[in-house]
């Protein structure tokens, strides 16, 4: 599961920055316009090169930043235009070019100049994340929370954090609400299962009822709901998590479907493995899971925790 900066959030705050940067262009062709003397067009085309890139992981991503830096070296925009279109360069440099580090530098801006906002907050925590901060994450979080109470989507980041911070009560009690107002989230239906095992509290019919309202069926993530509830073992688990095509005629997108899925099952069968007290059997999934994981996945950052709090064998 990619980590909280997801691309719908991506996309709505891209959104926001062609609004704040400069009144709407109008339909004309990006080309021609990015070359345009007026400002309206020309922003209004480099942000939708921009929005490009961020759907489309065959666009050409350092065009598309450096397209929003020309915007920012060379243009006059307001305030909340400049914030925007530096919100949008960072979600590139993390999605596109996995620079978390220079993602953060630019949201960091934007902060300065338009104020707490609960969407840049949101995209900075994700950023330090990414960058193993989880106490500057939490903080980011509970600011978010402060101004958005309720936000689903920053209730489950924090619950994220908490749990690799350790505080598993903290992320029950997030994870909670998250499916309270939106239950259709078969993740944190897995987190919470785990937060509860953690706290040695029954979950079996929890489990079951939230499996039910999940809305996942027959597909992944149910071969892990499987295994939680003793109706699937670990090669079957690692089996389903394959994709037709695993094979050298793979497409791109294919590998990267297989390989966030093998990613998701072997961290949260170590998971489970680890609180049941199987550490021998967790350590080598969750060292594949540390290693292999997409860039960006929640489960490469649980992974590394669990394996600094269970230190060398």
């Amino acid at each position: 599961m990619r980590a909280a900066i997801g691309l719908g959030l991506a996309l709505a705050l891209l959104a926001s920055a062609a609004t704040a940067a400069d009144p709407p262009a109008g339909d004309r062709d990006t080309a021609d316009a990015v070359t345009s003397a007026r400002p309206a067009d020309r922003v209004q085309a480099v942000l939708d090169r921009a929005d490009k890139a961020l759907e489309d992981p065959h666009a050409d991503a350092d065009e598309a930043i450096a397209g929003l830096s020309g915007l920012l070296d060379r243009d006059a925009l307001s305030p909340k235009g400049r914030a925007r279109v530096l919100i949008a360069r960072s979600m590139l440099y993390s999605n596109r070019r996995f620079d978390s580090r220079a993602a953060l530098a630019d949201v960091d801006q934007a902060l300065a100049l338009q104020g707490p906002d609960p969407a840049a907050l949101s995209l900075r925590a994700g950023y330090h994340d990414e960058l193993d901060e989880p106490a500057l994450a939490l903080a980011d979080y509970n600011a978010v929370l402060k101004l958005a109470p309720g936000a689903a989507a920053s209730l489950n980041g924090r619950a994220l954090v908490e749990w690799r911070l350790g505080d598993f009560a903290a992320a029950a009690g997030d994870l909670k609400a998250v499916l309270a107002a939106d239950p259709q989230r078969p993740y944190a239906v897995i987190a919470l299962h785990l937060m509860r095992v953690n706290l040695k509290a029954e979950d079996g019919p929890e489990l079951a009822a939230n499996i039910a309202a999940s809305g996942a069926g027959a597909t992944w993530p149910a071969p892990l709901f499987a295994y939680f509830q003793g109706r699937a073992d670990l090669p079957q688990v690692l089996a389903a998590a394959g994709v037709p095509g695993d094979d050298m005629d793979a497409t791109s997108s294919q590998r990267r479907t297989r390989s966030g899925r093998l990613c998701e099952a072997r961290y949260y069968t170590a998971a489970a493995l680890l609180v049941h007290g199987h550490a021998d059997e967790a350590r080598p999934l969750l060292q594949q899971a540390a290693a292999e994981c997409p860039y960006g996945y929640v489960e490469r950052f649980n992974a590394i925790a669990d394996l600094r709090r269970m230190g060398p064998k």
